[in-house]
């Protein structure tokens, strides 16, 4: 054999390899919540919550950015998550739900009604005919990024987001 067949054949091994890591190995429970609830991407390092903020419960865009804010969980400090963060948690190769249910736990039970199938992220859509009231959504149903109303009442549903070092500071009084 000669060393470019030999090299080539190294090179592919490996690509496929780190193919099948990628697509086998990138989730997690995380180790830093010994409760379950925290999926680690270990592609892009964000924590996610397993279940929806809440449960089953829709909220409009205000409340989601507000209950992310306040959320505890592991110790964290969460937020929602941006577009591109939240569309990361889709897999294209899977459809109705398009993410994962190992490592995120959806509400397929009632996919007839949008709120089970859409997520906030915090982002508002920058369109002059829309003024700031639209913000981006992720539709697990399809994987696909849709605009949704802001302010029209619930609409959607939170999953919120955090790094593994951001552990809330708690002091005790002297």
């Amino acid at each position: 054999m000669n060393k470019t067949l030999i090299i080539t054949m190294f090179f592919t091994t490996i690509l496929t390899a780190s193919v099948s890591f990628a697509q086998q190995g990138r989730f997690a429970l995380w180790d830093g919540d010994p409760n379950g609830t925290v999926t680690i991407d270990y592609f892009t390092g964000l924590l996610w919550e397993k279940n929806p903020y809440k449960g089953s419960t829709y909220r409009n865009w205000q409340d989601a950015l507000h209950d992310c804010a306040i959320l505890t969980t592991a110790g964290l400090q969460w937020r929602l998550p941006d577009i591109k963060e939240l569309r990361s948690t889709v897999d294209n190769r899977m459809y109705d739900p398009a993410t994962d249910q190992n490592w995120f736990t959806m509400y397929s039970y009632n996919w007839n009604y949008a709120w089970h199938r859409f997520y906030w992220s915090s982002p508002t859509v920058v369109e002059s005919n829309y003024g700031g009231s639209k913000a981006w959504v992720v539709d697990f149903y399809s994987g696909k990024v849709v605009k949704g109303a802001k302010n029209s009442g619930p609409y959607a549903m939170i999953r919120c987001v955090s790094t593994p070092n951001t552990q809330q500071q708690t002091t005790t009084a002297p």
